[in-house]
């Protein structure tokens, strides 16, 4: 079975409280298989986190109660992490830019995101971010509605 991958976006709403969390959290139980999330994954998540607080957009106890809820899911089986080759990804967010960004205006981390699902073979990728989507969507990847 091809992996779901997904951006930090998606993860946010997951975990958070945003007008995208419904929807996130209805996918997620739709689905019959885990979402996959990437070390670059994990760290934008707990770096974006870092940021709202610094932001005093959120308290520090909601950022520990947001990477227990991850851990609970990976625990659970709804969270896989399996290990990625960051040379390959790198490599492959290199094809990715030289073919989009000019074009699109993509951000770095937009592209490892995406690199990430096509160097492990995903079928889906979940975000909420527009311009991530018509990357992934550019790329043949499956997107959440």
């Amino acid at each position: 079975m091809k992996p779901v991958c997904c951006d930090t976006s998606f993860l946010l709403a997951l975990y958070g409280n945003d007008i995208h969390s419904q929807k996130a959290i209805l996918h997620l139980r739709s689905l019959s298989q885990p979402i996959t999330l990437s070390v670059l994954n994990e760290f934008e998540l707990e770096n974006a986190l870092h940021f709202a607080w610094w932001r005093k957009k959120i308290l520090h106890g909601e950022i520990m109660r947001i990477l227990s809820r991850l851990d609970i899911d990976r625990q659970m089986g709804r969270v896989a992490s399996p290990p990625v080759n960051l040379a390959q990804v790198v490599a492959e967010a290199r094809r990715l830019s030289d073919k989009y960004t000019a074009k699109q205006g993509c951000r770095a981390f937009d592209l490892l995101q995406v690199a990430t699902a096509v160097h492990l073979g995903a079928s889906e990728f979940l975000s909420f971010d527009l311009n991530q989507r018509h990357l992934a969507k550019a790329e043949g990847l499956k997107l959440n509605s």
